[in-house]
């Protein structure tokens, strides 16, 4: 059967033929929709919906069948045409020759062939108008298929028509039974929003559970059955789904883009062949369209556009395809546009405005992708935007606790914030600029954030605002800053006109614009983990360092993005590898005769999955280390480290072996080659030194425990004691405070109680503001300051800039905030918010219950900051704002108010029931 015309080549003829005033005008007779519908579209490939609720069809080369008469051949008219018996049209959807409309009371109305009854109009006769399907309550969300189509109703019901796939006879043979009106599919959770491609369908259910069922790309993983006659869960959080006839992508609540399928010419926006269960392809999400089978592309919460696969035409397949293809996704340069949603169609794509502007957009198989948009016409309905409450965030521990930085190979940081020694087997302090919170290969990063190199002795990094982590190799150097991600060293830019490297020296750190989770660099490539886990690299990778695939150039002066759901990266001279949130450990680079990335190859060009069910790897210049989720260590590559060595086989590991290391497991490694450090589940450090250990002797007999305990993140080592009155309070000195208020001086003495301790202060100009609500960069500065006091630590957090960098980033250094949350305290704080700050600003063993402690009825269990609140309550810190103690978490809270917390978690004697 040929496949009708498209809208897009209509418009490709009739752009300088069309009188657009033969359309409504924008605006032109608007009604209101009644009906909460579900992933709602305006626009198809043929059809486009009016903001007065008329459906337009652009009938160039229509085929018999398809509203109007026609042959099969272009004949030069061409025209967009009212299609009549229908109005007030808030959805339209369609496949190759089905059409499917809802009207705003739910009404839905079908036609096109229905030789399986695929239309749901009781019989198997084709219909050239909308014809309404009855027996349905009004419907919020519907798709439908070449075969079948599928809705769901206001009250939750699922109905599926057509040849729907009931399971396999004795033989294996599918058995297929055929629904010409819509039947109630039994057993799923009450529907919110449906989808269909080939032979399947998807569900998202009302508690965002995402099911699918039939025959096509279920999702299940591989070596599973593909096909399923019972609706089967594989996703949840979901907000919304779209199938194809070979693919099928979620968004979850989040913005989070999940595909899985075929995955030809990276169609799915990922690496390798087929992607059996629902992979992560990239984040802040709100819309996503894909054409039939090569490409796609998605437009993000922020009305970005970002494109993948193949969007060329297949009749260059045989001339450089890789020309007119993204493997990943490929952020589109759309100037001002703001896109509400697009058809994407290959070379020719819809794109509708958020003023109702619908566009046509011919990339053809070009080079670069420019923006050169065409009108079709104004006034189209813009879709509603889905809006769902976001998954609720992780709480501290649920991830891999990153506790890089507290030790490395030679040194280890006390909870006291002192820097030890154990190189040499001995234990010994080491003379610091300050207190230490973050140590790594010849670095270390003070409490107040200033980063030190050594060079025979400690020398500060200048021009850097507060730096949180970073990595160096020689004179290269990165760091994670307040202020994002700044670079030093030998930086590429680029070639000159005979192809010849243009090496800059940056000596002084440079901002490249970028925020980060995690860093690396070697001697030419630089590396950068973004907050949702994408790995860029960047730089020259004469050995495959940078990552990007054989056949590709190696340099790039710009990051490219590799890899996805990274937690952790590292290079080394030659060798480069990532972690994934699911333990996967990558490799790449320069394996050599030594395999120092433990595979076969002599060089491995991009990221490739060397092990699974890793919760840290290390590499070195010839080999690597890894500790697997359970705790045991493996070793690979040549770990003696020495060139021309005639000994090589006997300290040479091809691949990944396991160390018989005895009962103990392990939490953190620090791999040096030869000497390494290893923590301990029990909290001891033990340095492993295997200099001159034969592959045969490795083992157990290598380790010397260092320490009972070092600096693990997030500790504090100090004292009560410290907090006492370190200045007078005086009445008046605060023009804005009432001393007779409960606040003050005469009442409770909540402000001079705070001032007094050091740990507030007014606003510099001789106000307190006690009723104004606290900022999130006060409540940090609070909590950095008791921290502060607490240790005894010394370090001055004033003269930043802004104000609050250094507060924010001791907070992140000492564990009051982790580094993956640091984004969730700004503007105005809110109670939980305070609550969660204030007492992670202490030890827990300092939060001990007092007798009669309550907790508050209205914090639950899967309350964001719910344990941090629940601990101030029973340590009589926290008592709520009515008389049954609730908490109300959401609200705002005020500078007066903190103050009386304040005294109450620096003063034991002054918490409630002490």
């Amino acid at each position: 059967m040929k496949r009708k015309c498209s809208l897009l080549l209509a418009i490709l003829f009739c752009l300088t033929l069309l009188p657009f005033s033969s359309l409504p005008a924008q605006g032109a007779g608007e009604t209101e929709k009644t009906l909460d519908f579900q992933n709602q579209r305006t626009v198809t490939e043929n059809y486009f919906v009016m903001e007065n609720g008329d459906l337009y069809h652009g009938n160039s080369r229509a085929y018999e069948g398809q509203l109007t008469e026609g042959s099969n051949t272009y004949t030069g008219q061409c025209q967009f045409e009212k299609v009549e018996g229908i109005s007030n049209v808030i959805h339209v959807a369609e496949s190759l020759n089905q059409t499917l409309a809802v009207t705003e009371d739910g009404s839905l109305y079908t036609w096109g062939k229905n030789h399986n009854g695929q239309l749901g109009l009781g019989d198997t006769v084709d219909r050239d108008t909308p014809q309404k399907v009855e027996g349905l309550p009004p419907v919020i969300s519907a798709d439908i298929s070449e075969t079948h189509g599928i809705a769901v109703t206001e009250d939750g019901s699922v109905y599926v028509w057509g040849s729907v796939y009931m399971g396999d006879d004795a033989k294996w043979n599918p058995i297929w039974k055929k629904y010409t009106s819509p039947h109630k599919v039994e057993g799923v959770p009450a529907g919110l929003q449906v989808s269909t491609g080939g032979g399947n369908f998807t569900l998202v259910t009302q508690n965002g559970d995402l099911y699918t069922w039939g025959v096509g790309q279920n999702g299940y993983a591989e070596g599973l059955p593909q096909y399923s006659p019972v609706p089967t869960k594989i996703l949840s959080n979901v907000k919304m789904a779209v199938s194809r006839k070979w693919s099928s992508y979620a968004i979850t609540n989040n913005g989070t883009l999940y595909g899985w399928g075929e995955n030809w010419d990276s169609s799915l926006g990922l690496s390798g062949g087929k992607v059996w269960e629902p992979t992560r392809i990239m984040t802040h999400v709100s819309r996503v369209s894909m054409d039939w089978y090569k490409s796609a592309i998605a437009i993000t919460e922020s009305g970005e556009l970002y494109m993948w696969g193949f969007y060329g035409d297949r009749a260059y397949e045989n001339h450089e395809m890789d020309e007119w293809s993204f493997s990943i996704p490929e952020k589109v340069d759309c100037g001002d546009t703001a896109v509400a949603d697009v058809v994407a169609q290959g070379t020719d794509t819809l794109i509708l405005t958020q003023d109702g502007g619908l566009y046509l957009w011919n990339i053809g198989p070009v080079y670069d992708v420019g923006w050169d948009l065409k009108q079709v016409t104004t006034g189209v309905m813009v879709p509603e935007q889905l809006q769902r409450e976001p998954n609720p965030p992780e709480e501290p521990g649920n991830r891999p606790l990153d506790q890089k930085g507290i030790f490395d190979a030679e040194y280890f940081v006390d909870p006291a914030g002192d820097l030890y020694s154990f190189g040499d087997g001995s234990e010994k302090q080491v003379t610091t600029p300050g207190k230490v919170a973050y140590c790594d290969d010849d670095l270390i990063i003070t409490r107040d954030g200033s980063l030190y190199l050594w060079e025979g002795k400690w020398v500060k990094k200048e021009g850097l605002p507060p730096v949180l982590k970073a990595d160096r190799w020689k004179e290269n150097g990165i760091a994670i800053t307040m202020n994002g991600v700044y670079v030093w060293g030998n930086v590429y830019t680029g070639d000159d006109a005979n192809w010849n490297p243009i090496i800059e020296k940056w000596d002084t750190p440079q901002n490249i614009n970028w925020s980060a989770a995690d860093v690396a660099c070697g001697p030419g490539v630089f590396a950068l983990v973004t907050a949702d886990g994408k790995l860029y690299t960047w730089g020259m990778g004469p050995m495959g360092e940078t990552g990007y695939g054989e056949g590709n150039p190696k340099n790039s002066a710009e990051p490219r993005w590799i890899l996805s759901d990274v937690l952790t990266v590292q290079c080394d001279e030659y060798t480069c590898q990532a972690l994934t949130e699911d333990g996967d450990l990558y490799v790449w680079g320069g394996n050599f005769e030594h395999r120092s990335l433990g595979m076969d190859d002599f060089y491995v060009m991009e990221p490739t999955r060397l092990m699974r069910n890793v919760q840290q790897a290390e590499l070195d210049r010839f080999s690597g280390a890894a500790l697997t989720q359970d705790g045991q260590l493996y070793l690979w590559g040549y770990y003696q480290g020495k060139d021309n060595d005639p000994q090589e086989e006997q300290y040479r590991l091809p691949e990944p072996t396991l160390v018989d290391t005895g009962d103990l497991r392990f939490t953190e490694l620090a791999y040096g080659g030869t000497r390494s450090a290893l923590l301990a589940t029990d909290g001891t450090l033990w340095q492993w030194n295997i200099d001159g250990v034969t592959k045969d002797q490795l083992g157990k007999q290598s380790l010397t425990k260092v320490a009972e305990e070092i600096r693990m993140l997030g500790a504090a080592c100090g004292s009560m004691d410290n907090f006492v009155q370190e200045r007078t309070y005086q009445q008046g000195q605060f023009s804005d405070v009432d001393e007779n208020a409960w606040y003050g001086a005469n009442q409770q003495g909540a402000i001079q109680g705070a001032y007094e301790l050091g740990l507030m202060d007014g606003m510099g100009d001789g106000t307190f503001a006690p009723g104004e609500y606290l900022s999130c960069s006060e409540a940090i500065k609070m909590a950095s300051v008791v921290r502060s006091i607490y240790t005894d630590d010394g370090v001055d957090l004033t003269g930043g800039e802004p104000w609050d960098a250094p507060y924010r980033a001791y907070s992140i250094l000492e564990g009051i905030i982790p580094f993956e949350r640091k984004s969730e305290f700004y503007w105005r704080c809110s109670r939980s918010q305070m609550a969660y700050l204030f007492a992670r600003a202490l030890p827990e063993e300092e939060l001990e219950p007092v007798e009669g402690a309550i907790l508050p009825p209205d914090v639950s269990d899967d309350q964001t900051y719910a344990k941090e609140i629940r601990l101030l309550y029973q340590a009589g810190i926290l008592q709520g704002s009515d008389a049954e103690g609730n908490f109300h978490p959401g609200d705002w809270i005020t500078r007066a108010e903190a103050t009386a917390i304040l005294n109450r978690l620096c003063q034991k004697d002054a918490r409630i029931g002490a």
